[in-house]
């Protein structure tokens, strides 16, 4: 199944739910805010239609009872683990938040409101922190994980035992000035945030904490284009 509309009709299919029932529930999913129709569903799975609204595909993975990260990308289990479960969020429960840039990500969590006035706002899809900001990819110093397009959504209001070997995190540059993500490693008890591309070279891809970088925010969901 290479697309999303195969993967959305095979699991529709699997489940039993015809075309009208997968509209009437993810309708009423929406409580009114957007309507399907029918003929949506089968934009979808014939591939005419290759992206959903955010709070769509919210409705859509319930429905479906799939995994966000299988449908979109074909990747991982297609039923979410009985972790990823509890922390879903309901419709009711989606909060939106800003898509800011690099250059805001340097102030993060105390960015200007007027900074944030007229900012794309996207439909977080598990539950978050009121401090949260989405962040797109733009460099390449964390492929293959990372690609330039991709979404990441970051908390900024976090605790400092909440960091632990292996996150990804976004960090401030000694001079203060720059924001960049990164992989925060633990490495014989000192402290080296990792630029996890391999093509880099190798005195370029590990930073030392000590040399006066901060951690400003922990990643913890990632979104990649249709």
């Amino acid at each position: 199944m290479k697309t999303l509309g195969e993967r959305f009709r095979w699991r529709r299919e699997q489940l039993g739910l015809t075309q009208e029932d997968a509209v009437k529930e993810i309708n009423r999913l929406l409580q009114g805010e957007r309507k399907l129709t029918r003929v949506t569903i089968s934009n979808i799975e014939n591939g005419s239609q290759e992206s959903m609204k955010d709070k769509v595909l919210l409705a859509v993975i319930q429905v479906l009872k799939c995994s966000p990260e299988w449908l979109i990308n074909n990747r991982g289990p297609v039923e979410p683990s009985a972790q990823a479960a509890l922390h879903s969020a309901s419709v009711k429960e989606v909060r939106m938040v800003p898509l800011i840039n690099w250059d805001d990500a340097v102030n993060a969590p105390n960015i200007p409101a007027a900074s944030l006035v007229g900012k794309e706002m996207l439909a977080c899809p598990i539950k978050c922190d009121p401090l949260t900001f989405a962040l797109k990819i733009t460099g390449e110093t964390m492929l293959p994980k990372f690609e330039p397009g991709d979404i990441i959504f970051v908390n900024f209001n976090f605790d400092a035992s909440d960091i632990s070997n292996g996150l990804f995190v976004i960090a401030l540059s000694p001079t203060k000035d720059e924001a960049s993500l990164k992989q925060y490693q633990l490495i014989d008890n000192k402290e080296f945030l990792k630029s996890i591309n391999p093509d880099h070279p190798s005195d370029m891809r590990f930073l030392k904490m000590g040399d006066g970088y901060k951690i400003l925010g922990v990643v913890f969901y990632q979104i990649k284009p249709v």
